[in-house]
């Protein structure tokens, strides 16, 4: 599982700076995890062996990819299609992506609601602001959405 907060920004005719805010998830899900973890272990050591880079750690997240290649865009978005490409060509593997956006015009007052629980009081906070605290757990509740929608609870997410 993994995550990341989307921002795209704009300015409109008149002057007046946009912007969207998204989480985005990926969910990938092994019906094998012995031989995915084979693969995945075999994947990770082609590319760094074709990028010419010192595999320092076990895992990546997309962020330590990056900084593995400062200042190299296109180096950093090679290694993440050749590393899509090559899971995507794995057998009995599930992929779930996950989106949430939200269009304020459809909430009272602009604002989402956050319901209190355990002692906290339900409180209002703008749609950027609930994008924020959905960033740091996204990859998790992306997890748990998957496993509730396809029932898979005896899974490598689990």
């Amino acid at each position: 599982m993994d995550s990341k907060k989307h921002i795209k920004q704009w300015q409109t005719p008149e002057g007046v700076v946009k912007e969207f805010r998204s989480n985005i998830g990926v969910v990938v899900n092994p019906l094998d995890i012995v031989a995915f973890e084979e693969s995945f272990e075999q994947i990770q050591k082609e590319l760094f062996e074709e990028f010419e880079v010192e595999r320092q750690k076990k895992i990546y997240k997309s962020a330590g990819i990056g900084s593995l290649f400062p200042m190299q865009e296109n180096k950093i978005n090679a290694f993440h299609v050749a590393f899509t490409r090559k899971i995507l060509n794995l057998d009995d593997l599930k992929i779930a992506y996950c989106f949430t956006r939200i269009n304020s015009k459809f909430l009272e007052d602009n604002k989402v609601t956050i319901f209190g629980n355990y002692g906290y009081a339900t409180k209002k906070v703008d749609v950027k602001s609930f994008i924020n605290i959905l960033d740091g757990y996204y990859n998790a509740l992306c997890g748990w959405k998957v496993m509730k929608k396809t029932g898979i609870y005896n899974s490598a997410m689990s």
